[in-house]
């Protein structure tokens, strides 16, 4: 769920960012392959550009954002959880794709960021 930066993975950011180090010498300042330190370096920007849109995208598995934004056609609804808490959990069962796991995850968001009480009752709220 939500992730937090290692020293390591802050490091690589650093280098990479503002002192423009290339991958190799990351990873041989750091004891990793180049390749480590660039999946470090591309997973900490994705986690960042996911951390603009507010704690409930943070929080979401990466399966629930990314059939969020397949079905609404924009990550930007990963910023509305006010939206989705409106539409209710029984009419999001309907989407394609959108399955009883997804939905769940989706409430429990809703729940631990303060959109929704109750995430059973949200879950069987017919709108």
């Amino acid at each position: 769920m939500g992730q937090q930066m290692n020293d390591q993975e802050k490091l690589v950011l650093t280098k990479r960012d503002e002192e423009g180090c290339t991958f190799t010498k990351i990873g041989s300042m750091l004891g990793i392959t180049p390749q480590r330190a660039r999946d470090i370096y591309i997973r900490q920007k994705e986690l960042r550009k996911i951390e603009a849109y507010g704690p409930f995208a943070v929080i979401l598995p990466p399966v629930c954002r990314g059939r969020l934004t397949i079905h609404f056609g924009t990550p930007d609804i990963l910023g509305r959880p006010d939206k989705l808490a409106a539409m209710g959990g029984y009419k999001m069962l309907g989407l394609a794709y959108f399955g009883t796991w997804t939905v769940t995850q989706i409430a429990e968001a809703l729940h631990k960021t303060g959109y929704i009480d109750n995430p059973k009752r949200w879950l069987n709220r017919k709108r």
